[in-house]
Parts: structure tokens; C-alpha cells; sequence
């Protein structure tokens, strides 16, 4: 490697140098030399490091891309999961409050039931309490009539028994008529 009249330095150097100086700091011109060659050896070392420095960021950042796109991928996937739950949560809701709305009108209908139940329970109430005065009224009715019978078979008893009496004292009427009727035959005779 050949030296040439300019020098050009990329690093910042705190101060002002002159030629001289720098020259003396480097050393002589052999260790100069060694030293631009060790900078350059050590440049294309570093030329390499930062080649792979720069495959390696691009593989860092490729597999980063990779995983960001399977995230991307897992998260349009959970999205999806969440419309389709949130749509049966949807679905379900409407299926409770249909079954909310079901129940509540059976609710009023079991209320109405109820009430009509009542309703005619108190009215077979009253029928029972009109069936039992009726009965009550029947008993004595019936009581009624049975006394009545009984003094009617007492008087139809009595009548006969009269009625017999007459009808004896008539046969006897009547022998003693006969017998007369028979005296007379023999006395006209």
C-alpha cells in the first residue's frame, strides 16, 4: 500500500495537531505503514463483522417480519373467533330474552289462571253453601212432609178404624135387619 500526500481521518481527535505531531504520535513512517496495514486488515475485519452483522439484522429482522406476520395472522384469528362468540353471545341473548318474554307472558298466564281459579273456587264455594241451605231446606222440607205423613197415616189409621166400627155396627145393623125381616116372614106366614 502506497502513501500519498493527503490524509484524510474520519475519527473526531480532541484538539488541533499538526502533520508533525500526528507523524510522531504514529510513530515512524515502517510503523505507520504497519499500522495503516493492521487498520486495514483490521477494516476488512470489521468490513466481514458488520456483513454479518448486517445478515444478521436482516435475519433479525426477517424473522421479526415472520413472527409480526404471525401475530397479524393470530390476531385476524382471535378477531374472527370473537365476531363468531360475539355473535352466539348475540344469538343467545336474543334467546333469552325471547325465553324471558316467554316466561313472563306464561307468568301472566299462570297469574290470569290463577285469578280464574279463584275466581271460580269462591263461585263452587257459594254453589256448595246454596247446595247445603237447598239440602238444609230439603231436610226440613223433607221432615216436614214425613210429619205430615205420619199424622196422615194416623188419621187414615183412625179413619179405618172407624170406618171398621161403622162397618161392624152396619153388619150388625143389618143381621138385626135381616133377623127382623126373617120374624116378620114368619109372623105374616
Amino acid at each position: 500500500m502506497g502513501l500519498s500526500n493527503k490524509l484524510t481521518i474520519n475519527s473526531d481527535i480532541d484538539g488541533e495537531y499538526t502533520l508533525l505531531e500526528l507523524l510522531e504520535m504514529l510513530g515512524s513512517p515502517a510503523k505507520v505503514k504497519t499500522a495503516l496495514s493492521d487498520m486495514e486488515s483490521a477494516f476488512r475485519k470489521l468490513g466481514k463483522r458488520q456483513k454479518e452483522v448486517d445478515s444478521s439484522q436482516a435475519s433479525y429482522e426477517a424473522k421479526i417480519l415472520k413472527e409480526r406476520d404471525e401475530i397479524t395472522a393470530s390476531l385476524k384469528a382471535l378477531d374472527e373467533k370473537a365476531a363468531k362468540i360475539l355473535a352466539s353471545e348475540n344469538r343467545l341473548t336474543k334467546d333469552r330474552e325471547a325465553k324471558t318474554a316467554t316466561f313472563k307472558n306464561r307468568e301472566v298466564e299462570v297469574s290470569e289462571l290463577e285469578e280464574a281459579a279463584k275466581a271460580k273456587t269462591a263461585e263452587l264455594a257459594a254453589r256448595e253453601k246454596e247446595i247445603a241451605r237447598r239440602e238444609s231446606n230439603l231436610a226440613g222440607e223433607r221432615k216436614r212432609m214425613e210429619e205430615a205423613q205420619e199424622a196422615a197415616d194416623k188419621e187414615i189409621t183412625k179413619d179405618m178404624k172407624a170406618a171398621e166400627k161403622y162397618r161392624q155396627q152396619a153388619l150388625k145393623i143389618r143381621r138385626e135387619a135381616d133377623d127382623k125381616v126373617e120374624a116378620m116372614k114368619k109372623l105374616v106366614a
